[in-house]
């Protein structure tokens, strides 16, 4: 995409520039696209899997959003829009803008939206910045349950098993049970996490590795959705547990997920994929359950900041210290 004329000037933002290093840097404002808006960053999260990972990176190219150096992160973000593109049509400034997007580069004080490529929400007043910036982790969990296909095996499935309790693991388990699943499983290796689980709406929760698989094996027990977040390769495993006919949602980043495809076609068993289309749809249920309480995407928050954080935010993050990390540039 080219891009168009706007206002000048500086902003702060913070830089990834190598392998490992962020520097807080002066760096100068988006210029506004033609199809884009200029917003002003209200809050934005720190994505457990995908910034960890593109910080970590040896090429950051080789991995989503598949960037060169030095790159501005942040792509879960709540923004107040100041400028509007003349073809971003339905935007003005004022609004507050959040949704499941391309990167935007949220580690900054002002980023750039594309509402005609993303599942774009307009963002209640009344709504805290942190929850709407939360409103892309949980339509992105969301629109894997909006396949017709999957859908059908939701509305008769009696459990499921959620692997993985970080933030989309934690989001998974409460979706579940908003979408009418009796039993929901979890599993995951701590403590704080299979508790917050439990406040979730987890009927049952194992202590991570092979314990919940062993757990179902022992009582000859089987689930009727498998959502795996863990990015760990637990294909044999997921199979035993797994009924013939069931769901897998591989939410988990890391796993060659397509190659299984026509093993899984096989026995019967649907591998869920979501894009845009699918994002789109589940938005506005999305909006409307973290509105009214049902999905308290909030409660998942430990830990709030601002661009200086960042980096021992990360540290957090890795450490699994914090679940969510919310930090406010602004």
């Amino acid at each position: 995409m080219s891009s168009d004329t706007g206002k000048t000037g500086t902003m702060r933002a913070m830089v990834l520039t190598a392998r490992g290093r962020l520097e807080l840097q002066d760096v100068a404002r988006p210029q506004l696209h033609p199809e884009g808006v200029l917003a002003r960053v209200e809050a934005v999260g720190i994505c457990n899997a995908t910034d960890l990972r593109v910080v970590e990176a040896e090429d950051p190219t080789r991995v989503w959003p598949n960037l060169p150096w030095p790159v501005i992160l942040g792509h879960e973000v709540c923004a107040v829009v100041e400028e509007v593109g003349p073809e971003a049509a339905g935007w003005q400034p004022g609004d507050r803008i959040a949704g499941w997007c391309p990167p935007c580069g949220g580690f900054a004080e002002v980023c750039q939206f594309y509402p005609a490529y993303m599942a774009a929400v307009r963002v209640p007043d009344d709504m805290p910045a942190g929850e709407a910036a939360l409103l892309e982790l949980s339509i992105g969990t969301a629109r894997y349950f909006m396949p017709e296909e999957v859908m059908n095996e939701v509305r008769r499935a009696r459990s499921a098993l959620v692997l993985g309790l970080g933030p989309s693991g934690q989001l998974y388990v409460r979706e579940c049970s908003l979408l009418g699943i009796p039993a929901v499983l979890a599993s995951d290796r701590h403590e704080t996490r299979r508790r917050l689980a439990r406040e979730m709406g987890a009927a049952e929760v194992f202590a991570g590795g092979d314990e919940p698989f062993r757990a179902l094996e022992g009582r000859r027990e089987t689930v009727d959705i498998v959502i795996d977040t863990t990015g760990q390769d637990l294909f044999d495993h997921i199979l035993k547990v797994l009924r013939p006919g069931g769901v897998i949602i591989p939410f988990g980043v890391g796993v060659d997920w397509e190659s299984k495809r026509a093993l899984l076609s096989e026995r019967g068993i649907v591998l869920s994929g979501a894009h845009l289309e699918e994002a789109r749809r589940a938005a506005p249920q999305v909006l409307d359950w973290i509105r009214s309480g049902k999905l308290p995407a909030g409660r998942l928050i430990t830990r709030t900041g601002t661009l200086q954080d960042i980096p021992d935010a990360l540290r957090s993050l890795r450490e699994r210290r914090d679940i969510k990390v919310i930090i406010n540039p602004c």
